[in-house]
């Protein structure tokens, strides 16, 4: 297992509020981010993939990715134009979509419009597009969200199979139980 996470002094300023952690260390394969609404989940993942401004500092987290919670898909594409467009963009392995399609169950929604699709199979188009190139680091944000028990096991069976890191920001870590994740209450 590579170095913990490490956060140390972070702090957030919205308009509104502040977010702050003094430290944080998620030593697991699997963490899972617990807390209130507001408390600060959301942001510290997009922090620590670089998203946002802050100040302290976070190690640990380089070749991360951040998977959100509410897609931002274009609407007039195709699932298997978008996911194409993308892995070429970032130079993708075809097996692997194939592969991340076949899990997610998505081979026969492959030609529908993006704008077509039901919460749920935006949520599994969203977790295959974050899914698509191997990282270091995979951070979610509430991955149980809108999907299916089919799918909510698939997502399991990938991070257990998985070598690499995840952190998840959810509400639900009962969900994931299986998976003996660290749980860090925020």
């Amino acid at each position: 297992m590579s170095a913990p996470i490490e956060i140390r002094r972070f702090r957030k300023r919205y308009k509104n509020a502040t977010v702050e952690h003094g430290r944080l260390t998620f030593e697991g394969r699997i963490t899972f981010l617990l807390g209130d609404n507001g408390s600060g989940k959301t942001t510290l993942l997009k922090a620590m993939a670089g998203l946002i401004h802050f100040e302290g500092t976070i190690s640990g987290c380089e070749n991360a990715v951040y998977i959100p919670e509410i897609p931002a898909l274009p609407e007039g594409l195709r699932v298997k134009s978008y996911l194409h467009l993308l892995g070429e963009i970032s130079g993708y392995e075809k097996a692997r979509l194939e592969g991340l399609l076949g899990r997610f169950h998505l081979k026969k929604k492959r030609d529908v419009l993006l704008k077509d699709l039901s919460k749920g199979m935006r949520q599994k188009v969203n977790l295959v597009q974050g899914l698509l190139l191997p990282r270091s680091v995979y951070l979610i944000d509430e991955p149980a969200s809108g999907l299916d028990a089919e799918t909510k096991a698939a997502l399991s069976r990938f991070i257990a199979e998985s070598d690499a890191r995840f952190v998840c920001a959810t509400h639900s870590p009962e969900t994931f139980a299986s998976l003996n994740g660290q749980c860090v209450r925020l």
